[in-house]
Parts: structure tokens; sequence; C-alpha cells
């Protein structure tokens, strides 16, 4: 199905499976060479469940190097790399002590290698801040974050433009998700009914008043296509969803060809592209 995105003109698919969530970087490569898309591999670590047995013992510094590794040796013995950091989950309500560790050994990570980060909420609704917080006491390159899954905040501008203002990307990234949700919560950071099918509409409202705002240039769009029922042969959008729907809806929303091109390739260009690592 993913060639469906290609045949529209895509060419890159970032693959946010990080560790302890069933990494499979050799069915990547072959994924790679038989479709010719790029696809760009995740490190670090997921939401807690997903976290290694011994994570109350790990150090932060324990936990930097082996992202590192997978960013510039290769997962275990594969000698293939990781692209980016991520997806980095944290939960919050509130962000834990092994949660902190994450963030930390993450923006370390990212520092040493330039690698981009990109989080999995990165914690509820104004608690994302407080992940500012813990990055910019590591000195990470606030340039090399992604804010996934916030298409729950489309709603709240004020939070959104708080974010935009530390210099990181905003990321939505549920977009043709299908359910029957009988209202929605604008307020609402729950993964949960309310928002999957309305979020659709709620972000494409949003992004022309963050245009506005001057932040065409940090935000991205994707579908997170992770379960079965995703694709078009379960019943799903599968990966075309943005191509299809999103991207002819924001261009009678008045976007330019320009911007539709800012968002879809520049963007991406630019957080997936390594920078200069910092000491």
């Amino acid at each position: 199905e993913v060639t469906e995105f290609r045949d529209a003109g895509g060419n890159t698919v970032v693959d946010v499976t990080s560790i302890g969530i069933r990494r499979d970087p050799r069915a990547l490569l072959k994924l790679s060479n038989t479709t010719g898309l790029n696809v760009i591999m995740g490190a670090g670590w997921y939401e807690k469940r997903f976290h290694p047995d011994d994570m109350d013992k790990r150090t932060v510094d324990d936990l930097t190097q082996e992202i590192i590794d997978d960013l510039t040796v290769g997962v275990l013995d594969t000698n293939i790399k990781s692209g980016i950091i991520g997806e980095v989950g944290i939960e919050g309500q509130p962000i834990e002590p092994n949660e902190v560790k994450s963030i930390r050994a993450s923006a370390r990570a990212s520092r040493a290698t330039g690698a981009p980060i990109s989080f999995h909420r990165g914690g509820v609704g104004w608690e994302k801040l407080e992940t500012i917080g813990i990055l910019g006491e590591e000195g990470v390159d606030f340039s090399r974050v992604i804010f996934g899954h916030s298409d729950p905040i489309a709603g709240d501008m004020p939070l959104m433009l708080e974010l935009l203002s530390h210099g990181v990307y905003i990321e939505f990234d549920l977009l043709g998700r299908l359910t029957v949700p009988m209202k929605w919560k604008a307020e609402s950071d729950s993964f949960s009914e309310y928002y999957l099918s309305a979020g659709a509409a709620v972000v494409a409202d949003a992004i022309p008043k963050l245009i506005e705002a001057g932040y065409e240039d940090r935000i991205l769009l994707s579908q997170d296509v992770c379960n079965k029922i995703h694709l078009k042969n379960y019943g799903g959008t599968g990966y075309s969803f943005i191509m299809d729907k999103s991207l002819p809806y924001l261009k009678t929303a008045g976007l330019s060809e320009s911007q539709i091109d800012l968002i879809m390739k520049d963007n991406p260009r630019r957080i997936l592209t390594f920078s200069k690592p910092r000491s």
C-alpha cells in the first residue's frame, strides 16, 4: 500500500518504531529496496510500558550511548543505522523519572550526532513545556525537535504558539484516522475517539492560522499508519490520505503551491537532515 504514497509523489517514509516495539531493520531495508522509497528508522524508547526491564537502574549516559550507537554504528548486528531519535514516548500526567531520563538521553544523543528527535506527545497539554525545559537544560538545539501527535492541541492556539516560539516543529500526524465520534473535545489531549475523526478538520483549520502567525516553516504532516486497520485493505485510509484529501482541502483554504511544498518537502528535508553535532 505504501506504493500509493510513492506514486502520488512521495519519496520518504519515517518509521519511528523505536527500541522495545519490535523494530525490524532488515524488513525496512527490504521495503526500501523493493519500493525505491527512502525509509528512515527510529531510535530511543517509546512509552514506559515498553521500557527495558532494568530502566530504573539505567543511567542517562548509558541510555545516551545506546542511542548514539544506533545512529552511528547500527542496530544490533545489522549495520543498519537509525536516522531519527523517536518516537520518544512521554505520556506525562505526570512526567515520570524514567521519562525524564529518556528525554535527557535523547537530547544528549541529538547534541552528539545532530539527529532530530520526535516525541510521542511529549507530555499532556501545557506539560509539554516541562519537556521543553528539560531539553533546554541539556542544551538541545530546538530546531532538532518535533512534538508529534499535536492533533489534539490543534484547537489550542496559545499552546501551539508557545511551543513554536521555542523553535520546535509541530507535527500533525494522526490525519486520516477513522472512528465515529459522538462529540469533539477541543481541549482533550488524550488518545480517544473524540478527535480521531474530527481532528483532521481541526488541523486543517489550524494550519492557515499558524502560517499567518509566521510558522509555516515549523509544520509537519503525517498519518501514523501503525495498525492493520489503518490500511485500506482493512478499512482505513492508508498512506495516501494527505495526498488525496488534506492537501486539496488546504489549497481551497488558501494555501499556495509554494506553501504546500514547504510543508511537504522543505520542512521534512530540513528536520531530517542531520545538523552539525554540538560538543
